[in-house]
């Protein structure tokens, strides 16, 4: 039997993309709820301390310098689901987490993100996501590799970060839209496909790759 266990209040009541990939879905609201699991996936919803990775919240950031409760209650998770072979899947803020989790960092706010908009692949697909971030993962590249990222062909982005200071991406920069954390056996999906039709490219890329990496 594969379980997927579910983490996180940012479905709400749309439908899980994953679901039918599994023979049963519970809710996880304990760090032991995921032992059992195959895999469990972390939903998307508010931003996450800079506690975490190890800064101060700017003015953007709308998180507090403190680890909140739902911060605590998923870190522990990954580290339940890391000690017992658990496959993880990140939704948006999950991504963001796993990103930290794993040794890298987030971008505090982004430009030209809140909205959905275009990803290209690393076999060079191109498709329209929908999405809701003002936040950056910046993965470990030790310990991710990048599956999709954002084609930059428009005006030049930025982010701000510590003390907002202003970073400005280089041309040519690839967002971290869809990462790989191998050795963690992890999955993070910067946008949204319980949002989007399932019929939908985006939809069916995070179905894919969540098949491909974890159910083969």
């Amino acid at each position: 039997m594969t379980i997927l266990g579910c983490l996180g209040t940012g479905l709400g009541t749309f439908k899980n993309p994953f679901a039918p990939l599994f023979t049963e879905v519970r809710p996880i609201t304990t760090w032991d709820d995921v032992v059992g699991c195959h895999t469990i996936v972390l939903w998307g919803g508010v931003d996450i301390s800079p506690a975490l990775y190890g800064q101060k919240a700017n003015r953007f950031c709308q998180a507090l310098d403190v680890p909140s409760r739902r911060d605590i209650l998923e870190w522990g998770c990954l580290q339940k689901a890391l000690d017992n072979d658990v496959n993880v899947i990140g939704i948006c803020r999950g991504a963001q987490l796993l990103s930290v989790f794993s040794g890298g960092s987030l971008a505090q706010d982004i430009s030209f993100h809140q909205n959905g908009h275009n990803v290209i692949t690393n076999e060079g697909e191109i498709f329209h996501t929908a999405g809701d971030h003002h936040q950056m993962m910046l993965p470990n590249p030790e310990t991710s590799t990048l599956l999709a990222s954002s084609d930059q062909d428009k005006e030049p982005e930025f982010y701000i970060g510590p003390y907002e200071s202003i970073t400005t991406l280089p041309p040519g920069f690839k967002v971290p839209e869809a990462v790989h954390f191998h050795q963690i056996n992890a999955l993070g999906f910067q946008w949204h496909p319980e949002w989007m039709a399932p019929s939908s490219r985006g939809y069916t890329y995070c179905v894919e790759k969540v098949s491909e990496l974890f159910l083969k």
